[in-house]
């Protein structure tokens, strides 16, 4: 649901990001090119400061993301814990997707 409505955002807004994922791990990659390796992300990612203001920006905002950018979910989050991350992800692709 998470990668689903983070990735419908960017799509409708024309953000150059989208969320991908295997079950519960997720991670937004700031291209909206597809990813064909993780070399190929690097390359086609924004500058390394932008992802870093824009995941401090996400913590700010009460959303822990580790340090290789990738979020888990367990089952100790509910069904409020995901909506707050989708409209905290949302608030903060809006205030940076200029930079993308």
């Amino acid at each position: 649901q998470i990668r689903q409505e983070i990735n419908n955002y960017c799509i409708s807004n024309r953000v150059a990001a989208r969320m991908y994922g295997v079950g519960s791990i997720c991670r937004l990659i700031i291209t909206d090119h597809p990813i064909r390796s993780a070399r190929h992300r690097d390359e086609l990612e924004v500058e390394g400061t932008v992802q870093s203001d824009f995941y401090n920006h996400i913590l700010e905002m009460g959303i822990h993301v580790g340090s290789n950018r990738l979020m888990f979910l367990s089952a100790a989050h509910d069904h409020s814990d995901v909506k707050n991350i989708v409209t905290v992800f949302q608030k903060a692709l809006s205030n940076y997707s200029e930079k993308f």
